[in-house]
């Protein structure tokens, strides 16, 4: 690795990183990469708060993890009728196999009031084309 890599490794916010490698890791239980691996997806959100963030994040709030999901841009998909309890995200710069633009990936500071926590407006919704 060059030195390059490794300062962009130390930049990326540990949120990032460990999303990252949650989404990415075969070993990973109730979250995947989406269609094309443009979205990543959670197929059990209560056993997945209860089992596999704690491991990563010394919490084991879905609420919180969403919360910091949308401060990072990404947003929240609609999902196609009968897909249950699946929590779909996206984001232009989370890929599959393009680890090298998370560093593009940046908190965004609230710039207008929330309008009801955790209640998604029409606007911060996804169509992946």
């Amino acid at each position: 690795a060059s030195m390059g890599d490794d300062a962009d490794s130390t930049s990326l916010p540990p949120f990032l990183s460990k999303l990252y490698e949650l989404v990415d890791s075969s070993s990973s239980k109730h979250i995947e990469w989406g269609k094309e691996g443009r979205t990543f997806r959670i197929t059990n959100s209560t056993l997945f708060a209860r089992d596999v963030l704690p491991q990563y994040f010394k919490h084991n709030s879905l609420a919180s993890f969403t919360r910091q999901l949308l401060t990072y841009g990404f947003k929240r998909c609609h999902s196609p009728p009968g897909s249950g309890a699946t929590l779909e995200f996206a984001h232009d710069h989370f890929r599959q196999g393009d680890r090298a633009s998370l560093p593009l990936i940046r908190r965004r500071v609230a710039t207008r009031k929330m309008r009801g926590v955790g209640i998604p407006g029409p606007y911060d919704h996804y169509y992946p084309s």
